[in-house]
């Protein structure tokens, strides 16, 4: 039986609720921002904005529903506080870093076969930088 656009927009109403329940339950950022954080999800969810304030940062989304995803964020951030060493990480910045360098000049020698690998490398390094940037500054430890 297939979904109808009524039943899809519950479905994401009750998520964005329940998940707004873990948030005002989380100790781990102020109550003072989790409830300014709720009133700008509100706000940008019902004023069609496409970005949205959270965790000194400005976050974009192109989904309705996106801003819920945001508040899974600290609660992450504080598993991977206890199961990454910084400076393997680091290391592994520096070694993708290289990659990314070599896969460039073979781009650019019209030898690499899949032009993709750039982008995906691009990307795990700023997936890598944003874990550095948060676990160095110790907010949610």
């Amino acid at each position: 039986m297939e979904k109808t656009k009524v039943q899809e927009i519950k479905e994401k109403i009750a998520i964005n609720f329940i998940l707004d329940k873990n948030t005002l339950l989380c100790k781990k950022i102020s109550a003072k921002e989790r409830l300014i954080y709720l009133a700008r999800k509100y706000y940008s969810i019902f004023s069609g904005k496409n970005k949205i304030y959270y965790l000194k940062n400005y976050f974009y989304y192109d989904t309705l529903f996106s801003p819920a995803i945001l508040q899974i964020y600290p609660t992450e951030i504080e598993k991977l506080s206890h199961a990454i060493d910084i400076k393997e990480l680091k290391k592994s910045v520096q070694d993708h870093t290289k990659k990314l360098s070599d896969l460039r000049f073979k781009f650019a020698a019209n030898q690499l076969k899949n032009v993709k690998e750039i982008h995906t490398t691009k990307k795990e390094i700023a997936r890598m930088m944003t874990i550095i940037k948060e676990l160095d500054s110790k907010k949610y430890a």
